[in-house]
């Protein structure tokens, strides 16, 4: 036969032919095809087209990829389908059936023009993800047996934008039979409301159905809308209770949390009552409120700046006049063993307070007054006169230095200055009182 078989075929038919993929690149130049309209490769379990082995159908009118597998094709290369219809600028029908596209890349369509009808039944798409607004010749979309359960507004918008300003006449027919459409929750109100209004659907020919609370089919209609307000209104009206429920929780708590409070506050004050009255009677270790511990090289600085402050301090605080400072020069008993001394003025005071400086860090026996305490668990507190070299504490003063606050001096101008203040440390020595008691 000498006439070119390319000037006189018009269809051809690949299908239930096994093509996995179709990844050639046909040179227009030796395999241009312009009287093919039409190419029929539907049934393959095809998994893969490349675009340029289309591009010599220039003149193609219908193209069918139906009951293929071009999903993993997405999966795979989504920018490569998406040029898939590249050159097919004549193209009017395109079926793309039963493919098992979850998704598809929104520039598909973005040269085609032409298309009137386009087939993607039987995938499993919930939106429309694709954009249609220069479809202008376009009167179908399939979408029927997919996995539609409500659009989104970007979906509806997408549906919308569908041009008619040049084929005014042109009527589009968008199908959605046997979606699962919903209308068992607040959310689907406002799809179901454009799905009744707009002119792309027609609800009554397709006998659209929806799924309700109870998992049953409903034909959908005018009373469709009404019957999830209803849902809206119930899941209103639980939020409201649900609201109000909380609020009164809230409050009820606020009330207890505020008793509570009150309570512990009086607690608080009958308490620190108990341990000025335990002051007051002086009696066993609440004979002195305080013993201060400090080296005898820093008597001077003790002498002119902590005791008698310390002392005025508490008395104002606890309305007590007499001596609630014990040290070991003022209060030892003459004549007696100096250790079991110290130890008996420890036992008749509540508090330990150490004044540490790098001579009491030196001293043996200042050291055996902090250990001696700390063995009996009673109350200490650092009193830090200088800078000193942690490294240099003995184990049970570097504890108490890493894990608890203490009162600092510093030196201002040549004078000491207490960084807190007097009525902080007597009220911390009070509660520190009440925590053991």
């Amino acid at each position: 036969m000498d006439d070119d078989l390319s000037t006189f075929t018009k269809n051809i038919g690949l299908q239930q032919n096994n093509l996995k993929r179709m990844d050639v690149r046909l040179i227009c130049d030796t395999f241009d095809l312009p009287s093919v309209q039409s190419f029929d490769i539907a049934d393959n379990g095809m998994e893969f087209v490349h675009p340029k082995s289309l591009s010599c159908f220039r003149n193609l009118r219908s193209l069918d990829l139906s009951k293929n597998q071009l999903f993993k094709m997405v999966d795979e290369n989504s920018a490569l389908f998406q040029n898939l219809f590249q050159g097919l600028n004549y193209l009017k029908v395109l079926r793309m059936s039963a493919n098992g596209l979850h998704n598809i890349p929104n520039y598909l369509f973005q040269n085609s023009q032409s298309i009137e009808e386009i087939d993607l039944s039987d995938n499993t798409l919930d939106q429309v993800t694709f954009i249609l607004r220069d479809l202008e010749n376009l009167k179908v979309l399939d979408l029927q047996g997919n996995n539609i359960h409500l659009l989104d507004p970007l979906s509806i918008h997408h549906l919308n934008s569908i041009s008619r300003e040049s084929n005014v006449n042109i009527s589009i027919t968008v199908i959605l039979t046997s979606n699962p459409i919903s209308c068992s929750d607040c959310g689907a109100k406002s799809f179901l409301q454009w799905l009744i209004s707009t002119y792309l659907i027609k609800i009554d020919s397709q006998r659209l159905t929806c799924l309700d609370e109870s998992s049953k089919h409903n034909d959908i209609t005018g009373k469709t809308v009404e019957m999830v307000q209803a849902i809206c209104n119930r899941k209103t009206i639980k939020i409201s209770i649900s609201v109000s429920a909380a609020a009164f929780f809230l409050f009820s708590i606020s009330i207890v949390i505020a008793i509570y409070k009150r309570y512990k506050h009086k607690q608080r004050i009958q308490n620190r009552t108990n341990v000025i009255n335990n002051l007051r009677d002086g009696e066993g270790q609440y004979q002195f409120a305080v013993f201060l511990s400090f080296s005898n090289l820093d008597e001077e600085f003790v002498n002119l700046h902590v005791l008698n402050k310390l002392n005025e301090n508490l008395q104002l605080m606890t309305g007590i006049d007499r001596t609630l400072v014990c040290t070991g020069d003022q209060h030892f008993r003459l004549g007696f063993n100096v250790h079991d001394e110290t130890f008996r003025l420890l036992d008749s005071a509540s508090v330990l307070i150490v004044v540490v400086s790098n001579h009491f860090l030196t001293s043996d026996f200042c050291q055996s007054e902090l250990d001696k305490a700390y063995e009996d668990r009673k109350p200490i507190v650092l009193m830090l006169t200088e800078q000193v070299d942690p490294d240099c504490m003995m184990p049970t003063m570097k504890a108490l230095y890493q894990n608890n606050t203490r009162i600092l001096w510093k030196s201002e101008n040549g004078e000491y200055v207490l960084k807190t203040s007097w009525e902080n440390a007597c009220k911390s020595v009070l509660d520190l009182i009440l925590c053991k008691t």
